[in-house]
């Protein structure tokens, strides 16, 4: 079975930037959502059998006061979550039906956001996902989602 993160789908979206470089040992994610393209580029790196996501903050990501916009980091975050979800059902792919954050700190322009999601519950039809996103160690954000299997998508 191809590796889904290596091998995308041939019909992905393009980057809305391509003038932001990886970080060291991070990869440019595929865009799986055309709404990404206004945030991105999004990273990935694998870690055994942990799949890290990241995203470097710029002047676009960042509020009046130089902070992460909320806005900005709950799309991160759907985005981060949904990844985790769709290799757990691929072929099928699947939609978020709610999505839980707090906010637990702040990250600011320069700043690699990181997140190991991870899928915490499965059945037929309903996927549980959760994820703690952290800037240097430091949590600023978590969140939780559920997301509808859509079958033969």
């Amino acid at each position: 079975m191809s590796d889904p993160l290596l091998n995308p789908p041939a019909d992905l979206y393009p980057p809305g930037r391509s003038d932001v470089p990886a970080p060291e040992g991070w990869t440019p994610s595929p865009l799986y959502d055309p709404f990404e393209a206004h945030i991105g580029p999004m990273f990935y790196r694998k870690a055994g059998d942990q799949v890290h996501y990241a995203i470097k903050l710029d002047e676009r990501h960042c509020d009046g006061q130089g902070n992460g916009e909320p806005g900005l980091l709950m799309t991160f975050a759907d985005a981060t979550l949904g990844w985790a979800v769709w290799l757990a059902v691929t072929p099928n792919s699947a939609v978020t039906i709610s999505q839980h954050t707090d906010f637990l700190g702040s990250a600011r322009v320069g700043d690699l956001i990181e997140c190991v999601p991870a899928v915490t519950r499965k059945t037929r039809e309903i996927i549980f996902v959760k994820g703690l996103f952290r800037v240097g160690g430091e949590p600023v954000l978590s969140a939780s989602s559920l997301w509808k299997v859509v079958k033969g998508s």
